[in-house]
């Protein structure tokens, strides 16, 4: 069972590119860590709370 799966995210904010083909799985229960820039990851943490409605993937 998977929790989140994201499949060849791209995501562009004031013409430049934040998140170009990215694609996550995450299991159920499971512990990861993922290094990014703030801008990043602030960027997949809106994406994932659904709080940014401009998501193209």
């Amino acid at each position: 069972m998977q929790t989140i799966q994201l499949s060849n995210i791209f995501k562009q904010q004031a013409h430049q590119t934040i998140l170009k083909d990215f694609t996550l799985t995450i299991p159920a229960q499971s512990n990861i860590g993922i290094q990014m820039s703030h801008v990043e990851a602030t960027t997949l943490f809106n994406l994932l709370r659904q709080t940014n409605p401009k998501l193209v993937a």
